[in-house]
């Protein structure tokens, strides 16, 4: 298969998974750059970085005019996170591209580790809760006034509380 095609393909691929799941550009597209277009590490991070960078700016305009988005803190953590890039492109060179390849493969599957950690407690978290018992009566609206029909009827006494 053609670089050319193979490349659009995988391009359009990271382009759906970033998009689906806003975010993994690098960790798919490092991997792709080096073993099926044939790229050094080093030109693969640094492409990965222009198609990550300008995909991230087309998503986070629209998220801006979605009104999700918090401006002062991602300003703030791209502005940090430019600092570390420009450090990180400089130890880079430092470093043999099998060492990069190795710290970038050992770094993806902490982060994978994490991340499935968490989900895993969170889920056994939500399994364990116990319902909270309400007083003296098993409905839910019991404590809330929701349990009443009619408009005369008096508020419960949670909601007498809070009047």
């Amino acid at each position: 298969m053609p670089d050319l095609v193979l490349a659009v393909i995988a391009g359009a691929l990271i382009g759906l998974s970033l998009g689906a799941l806003g975010g993994g550009g690098s960790i798919l597209a490092v991997p792709v750059l080096v073993y099926a277009l044939g790229q050094s590490p080093a030109q693969a991070t640094t492409g990965s970085l222009v198609v990550v960078g300008v995909t991230a700016l087309i998503g986070a305009v629209t998220s801006y005019r979605a009104g999700n988005v918090l401006l002062a803190r991602g300003v703030t953590f791209g502005m940090v996170g430019i600092g570390g890039a420009a450090v990180g492109a400089k130890a880079s060179a430092l470093v043999s591209e099998a060492v990069l390849l190795a710290a970038f493969a050992t770094l993806m599957l902490v982060v994978g580790g994490v991340m499935a950690g968490r989900q895993v407690r969170a889920q056994a978290q939500r399994a364990t809760r116990k319902p909270i018992p309400t007083r003296g009566s098993a409905t839910p609206g019991a404590t809330s006034g929701t349990t009443r029909s009619s408009p005369s009827a008096r508020p419960s006494p949670a909601n007498a509380l809070a009047l």
